[in-house]
């Protein structure tokens, strides 16, 4: 069994432990990344794509203000998840972006 923080991420990770994920293969990870205002400046756009190619907006409605949602292809580790937010929110901070969320590709999730 894994040992992680009691937080977000570590929540995640254990759950997924509980369902026996394959921590060692190479997963699709979706990171999404939230901006103070919306719609996101298109230089973000530009940006994002340019460091992780395609990704998906998804525009406001009842149950979410809208967010960016890219994808990065690892080993998925508590260390790994949490340095890549902080990677994607330092480097959108002149955007007003930051990531504090994470999720499996539903492909990888099974």
């Amino acid at each position: 069994m894994g040992t992680w923080p009691n937080d977000d991420d570590g929540d995640l990770l254990r759950e997924l432990e509980k369902d026996g994920f394959n921590f060692d293969a190479v997963h699709q990870v979706d990171f999404q990344i939230n901006f103070e205002r919306w719609p996101p400046p298109p230089q973000a756009l530009q940006f994002l794509e340019k460091l992780y190619g395609p990704c998906a907006i998804v525009e406001p409605d009842e149950e979410s203000d809208g967010y960016v949602e890219i994808t990065k292809r690892m080993v998925l580790t508590y260390e790994g998840v949490v340095s890549a937010k902080e990677e994607i929110t330092m480097l959108l901070k002149p955007f007003t972006g930051y990531c504090d969320w994470w999720d499996l590709r539903s492909a990888d999730a099974g």
